[in-house]
């Protein structure tokens, strides 16, 4: 065989070759679409609202790190944009970290109102000036220190930061954010199936009645989860194929099994009674420290979210049926600086308003919710509107 008829075969092989995998990319496609189309695979990019690439580019993960005794929080004075199908924001965070646009030294006003939570509290989703510390702050006129955070904070982590951190800064009243949605399972061993090595706390119990705390072995400390160039790249990338977006949605499914909102219980009526007894040892060692400070305003909001909503009124369960309600209700109940506010309890009469209260391409407070919840609280202050 001479040159140029190896040549013929090797470049018809080629073809062959490239038209094979040309026709088994479309199809693995085509496939892949049928699948995420029909719901065979559940498509949870679509549900927290990632839809197209730049959602993947502006995610809101640059300004985070997790390498505090507590674990997750902000690197101070930094700024991150995070873009999802229903939402355009920009975050900062000022001199400790806090999501607030002032600083904060022990110079502040002693009648300050300290906020600890989660992602609620941060306010994810909105602008600062749509969130409830905001909101709060205008109707009381008085300080709010935000405190809170994203990225998996529950109450083992606000006692963390309260107990190291932000409880030094002057403040007159304490307002805890609860989540049950997953306030209760943050901080169990459990998850650490799907949180891996990441530096965040959980619980054990250390005696019949008592919880110590630990994190897990070889635990990685991260002063920025800012994502590397070649991953966003690759998102870009594929970031239209639905072949890369099925993989992505699997992957999704066997290592974070799924997020809570799956569950056939929510979490507002499915903690378990380890989990309960956890979280309200943490929420009790807060308001020791709160009360040793001499803080003697507490209250305690706890926030359904639109699953706790819609399982209570599918179900005709009322919120206070909750395994963990009387506890939460005793512990305010046997102490004059507490206040328990169940969120059930001020939610909007209307159904359309309830909806309303929650981004719909994410299961936080939109700015209707904040303001909504914001004004409710304020009546706890004797401030607040009436609508």
């Amino acid at each position: 065989m001479n040159f140029k008829s190896s040549f013929r075969v090797a470049r018809q092989s080629l073809v062959s070759f490239m038209v094979i995998c040309i026709t088994s990319a479309f199809f693995l496609e085509f496939a892949s679409w049928i699948v995420l189309r029909a719901g065979l695979v559940p498509d949870i990019l679509k549900s927290r609202g990632v839809t197209s690439p730049i959602h993947d580019k502006f995610h809101g993960l640059e300004w985070r790190n997790e390498k505090s005794d507590w674990g997750a929080w902000h690197i101070p004075n930094a700024h991150s944009r995070h873009v999802k199908s229903c939402f355009d924001v920009t975050y900062t965070s000022n001199n400790v970290g806090a999501r607030d646009s002032s600083d904060y030294d022990l110079a502040l006003p002693g009648s300050s109102i300290l906020l600890l939570g989660d992602s609620f509290a941060e306010g994810l989703g909105v602008s600062e000036n749509m969130t409830l510390a905001a909101k709060l702050q205008t109707l009381t006129r008085r300080k709010v220190l935000n405190f809170g955070t994203s990225f998996d904070f529950g109450p083992l982590q606000y006692y963390l930061i309260y107990k190291k951190f932000a409880s030094k800064f002057p403040h007159k009243t304490l307002l805890i954010l609860f989540l049950p949605a997953n306030d209760f399972s943050d901080n169990d061993p459990a998850s650490l199936a799907v949180y891996g090595k990441r530096h965040r706390p959980y619980y054990i119990r250390s005696k019949s009645s008592e919880f110590s705390y630990f994190y897990p072995i070889n635990s990685v400390k991260v002063s920025s989860f800012a994502p590397d160039v070649k991953s966003n790249l690759l998102k870009e990338i594929f970031g239209r194929s639905s072949g890369f977006r099925l993989a992505r949605n699997v992957k999704l499914i066997f290592t974070h099994r799924l997020n809570s909102q799956e569950r056939a219980v929510p979490g507002w009526f499915g903690a378990s009674n380890y989990q309960i007894k956890a979280a309200l040892f943490y929420i009790s060692k807060i308001i020791n420290v709160a009360e040793q400070r001499g803080v003697k305003d507490i209250k305690i909001l706890a926030i359904p979210n639109l699953e706790d909503i819609d399982y209570s009124i599918s179900r005709r369960i009322s919120s206070n049926q909750a395994p963990w309600y009387d506890a939460f209700s005793d512990l305010a109940s046997a102490n004059e600086n507490i206040t328990f506010i169940n969120g059930f309890d001020v939610l909007p009469p209307d159904v359309h308003q309830r909806r309303r209260l929650f981004l719909p391409c994410d299961g936080h407070w939109s700015s209707f919710g904040n303001s909504w919840y914001a004004n409710r609280l304020a009546m706890f202050f004797g401030e607040g509107l009436s609508r």
